[in-house]
């Protein structure tokens, strides 16, 4: 199981997140239950769409990110709540990843394909300064 500073309070779906910066860009891993199909595709769009991108560009993010997409009306309120809590987490550990003084860790394991549940072997190693 992931460490529980992974998890994702707002999102009523079981959602981990990591949040590494490395070089001014943002890289994203997510581990999101099988059981949640339409949750597990939302959390793969913002992974995919986010992952190396710019941290400028990731805290530029619109909060409710479901509006331009057009996906506002088509969700319920839980998913679209649990949706902008996910943008909220990731802009806020994206800024918390770019503070100088926390410790780095690097991702060892980078999945592909959510759908195998890769991140469950996932380890983290604080980098040597």
């Amino acid at each position: 199981p992931a460490p529980t500073e992974c998890r994702v309070q707002e999102c009523q779906t079981a959602v981990d997140l990591w949040v590494d910066v490395s070089d001014g860009r943002v890289r994203l891993e997510a581990l999101v239950p099988r059981q949640s199909p339409t949750i597990r595709g939302l959390v793969a769009l913002l992974v995919e769409g986010l992952n190396g991108a710019r941290v400028d560009d990731v805290l530029a993010m619109p909060d409710d990110i479901l509006e331009p997409l057009g996906l506002a009306e088509t969700l319920g309120m839980t998913r679209q709540h649990g949706t902008r809590g996910l943008v909220a987490a990731i802009k806020r550990r994206t800024r918390a990843a770019e503070l100088p003084e926390r410790p780095t860790f690097s991702i060892t394991h980078s999945p592909t394909d959510l759908e195998e549940n890769a991140l469950e072997s996932c380890e983290f190693h604080e980098n040597e300064p």
